[in-house]
């Protein structure tokens, strides 16, 4: 199907809506911000088409600091709802990635826009919907620009997955006993010392089901940490799920995991390897005991 909108006659005057959007929110301080200087090149251009006699609409629409990946956006939704009340008869934007940057959702615009004999316009990249070369060149470009974004994700995928090779950290929160710096996990000696009472605890129990009870008696709790806008984090009570993750996580013992395997990593050990060794043969004796109980059950 070829999305791009129905161009039989349209009502005189078209009625032109000019759609902006910014990434980042940052800039929305500024006194001439992106919004603005896009919507100065988009009015221009509709004044411009004086042989259609287009008139802007009176409703400015304005998503500064929203993603082009989601059509969840307010100005957006306010500009569909327009549409489907008849209200617009163009669509005018700086360039085509500001109404979306997704070919699934490009497309279902467009199918809207036909629905509703709206066409489309790109300041920048000289395309309108309104004519067969236009429409033929926006459907291109949106094929490159899905097929470049698909490829932007896989190498970024790649790059992290060397990264990880490389023993160095990609995530953001790190396990308990070390702190992010870059990439590079360094140890943070107060959990450390936690994280290794833990292992020690749970080769003298013998349980995670005491050592919950008992480390809850303690008052050791989860990693605490604070997000990038300054929200506290964790510091919650352990449970089995939580310690079962600690106790079988690598990374303690200096490793990196990258996909499925594990490669030596940059960042010092914090759990010796004969005490990770001790909690493992505990552990693996009770995947073999829930493993049994499973098949005399079945």
């Amino acid at each position: 199907m070829t999305i791009c909108a129905d161009r039989s006659s349209p009502p005189f005057p078209l009625r032109c809506a000019v759609y902006t959007r910014t990434s980042r929110a940052a800039e929305t301080d500024q006194a001439f911000t992106s919004i603005n200087a896009q919507q100065a090149a988009c009015y221009a251009f509709v004044a411009s088409r004086h042989h259609l006699t287009c008139l802007p609409v009176s409703v400015s629409y304005e998503d500064p600091g929203f993603s082009g990946g989601t059509l969840e956006r307010a100005a957006l939704q306010q500009m569909l709802a327009d549409i489907e009340a008849d209200r617009i008869d163009m669509v005018v934007v700086y360039k085509l990635d500001r109404l979306s940057r997704g070919m699934v959702h490009f497309a279902r615009l467009m199918e809207m826009f036909e629905r509703h004999h709206v066409t489309l316009a790109s300041v920048t990249q000289h395309l309108d919907s309104h004519d067969d070369a236009g429409c033929l060149a926006i459907n291109a470009l949106m094929t490159f620009a899905q097929f470049e974004r698909e490829n932007t994700g896989e190498r970024i995928c790649d790059k992290i997955r060397a990264t990880r090779r490389q023993g160095m950290w990609t995530d953001s929160v790190p396990p308990m006993g070390y702190e992010a710096r870059g990439q590079r996990l360094l140890v943070n000696d107060v959990e450390a010392r936690v994280v290794r009472h833990i292992f020690e605890r749970f080769v003298a129990l013998g349980s995670i089901t005491d050592l919950v009870r008992e480390l809850g008696k303690q008052g050791v709790t989860t990693k605490p940490w604070t997000t990038r806008t300054g929200k506290a984090r964790g510091g919650r009570p352990l449970d089995k799920n939580y310690l079962d993750k600690l106790l079988n996580n690598r990374t303690l013992i200096g490793e990196m995991q990258s996909g499925d395997q594990w490669h030596a990593g940059a960042h010092e050990l914090i759990v010796p390897a004969d005490l990770w060794d001790s909690a493992h043969a505990l552990l693996d004796d009770r995947r073999r005991a829930k493993k049994a109980c499973v098949e005399r059950a079945a």
